[in-house]
């Protein structure tokens, strides 16, 4: 630790009026509390790293000086940067001038064309070299074999699938019955389709007899449903309202219509006797149908 000499202005003492030591190294001053050197810690080497080399600007891309031909050729440049076919007079100090000038920008041409084919050289043997390495390295991926723990790790799949699928589609030998049984059954579901077709065109034939097709038909319809100014349609006890008759039949009334449970009178009752009649009507249009081959009118 060096000797701190007192801070007073009286008692201070400049430190180039002090007597010369013996020794050739420099004597360490006196540091005061302010200082970040007032106490003495050891400091740790200081990792130093190469400058980076700061290019001032870009190189601008060249004119394609090698048009036509290889650039790897060597540069035909006489005709560009021609000999003077008079050689200057000494004594005129212009024509010595203009020669020192014409040979400057001679040579300048020959140098910078120089250039540019070696950079154009270059770049071109960077760009092969760039797309060769990276060929090599996708075909290496490519044609890789397969990693120990990819193998290890992947589904299992029995090898001898693997070559059956190599080898091609597995042998089917019942192919042949099951395409005709296919196609036995497609031909069936057509002919299906095609019958249950004609039964609608000729059902739609039958019901189009009382399609409304004009004004008429359409007017006498609505007389019919609704009534007339003169005559109007009456409901119940000559009411106008459908709501006079009772509201409609739920779902557990028609059911119970339809089995004859919760009816007055059992199966001998009015009501049970013209169900059975209409059943019975729908059973046989229903077979007058089937023998006739077709749908039967509404009213017939």
């Amino acid at each position: 630790m060096p000797v701190r000499l007192p801070q007073a202005a009286g008692l201070y003492k400049c430190p180039s009026c002090s007597a010369r030591s013996f020794s050739l190294s420099s004597r360490q001053l006196a540091l005061g509390p302010e200082s970040p050197r007032y106490m003495d810690i050891p400091q740790p080497p200081q990792q130093t790293l190469p400058d980076k080399t700061r290019l001032k600007g870009i190189l601008p891309v060249p004119r394609n000086v090698f048009a036509g031909q290889d650039p790897k050729e060597p540069l035909n440049l006489d005709k560009a940067t021609k000999e003077p076919a008079h050689q200057p007079s000494h004594n005129d100090p212009r024509s010595l001038w203009k020669e020192r000038m014409a040979a400057s920008r001679r040579k300048n041409l020959k140098e910078g064309l120089h250039a540019l084919q070696y950079r154009r050289i270059k770049s071109d043997d960077y760009r092969a070299t760039r797309a060769a390495a990276r060929q090599q390295e996708r075909e290496a991926r490519l044609h890789r074999p397969e990693r120990e723990d990819d193998r290890l790790t992947a589904p299992s799949v029995d090898n001898n699938l693997l070559a059956l699928l190599k080898r091609g589609p597995l042998q089917d030998p019942d192919r042949d019955a099951r395409l005709a049984d296919m196609r036995q059954r497609e031909a069936s579901k057509q002919a299906a389709r095609q019958e249950d077709r004609r039964d609608a065109l000729h059902s739609l034939y039958v019901n189009a007899r009382e399609f409304i097709v004009n004004d008429a038909q359409l007017a006498t319809a609505i007389d019919k449903a609704f009534g007339t100014v003169d005559q109007p349609r009456g409901f119940g006890s000559n009411s106008a309202s459908i709501w006079d008759v009772g509201p409609p039949s739920t779902i557990v009334d028609m059911l119970n219509s339809a089995t004859g449970k919760g009816i007055r009178g059992g199966a001998l009752s009015q009501s049970s006797v013209n169900r059975d009649q209409a059943l019975t009507a729908a059973r046989v249009r229903r077979i007058a149908a089937e023998l006739t081959g077709g749908q039967l009118p509404s009213k017939s």
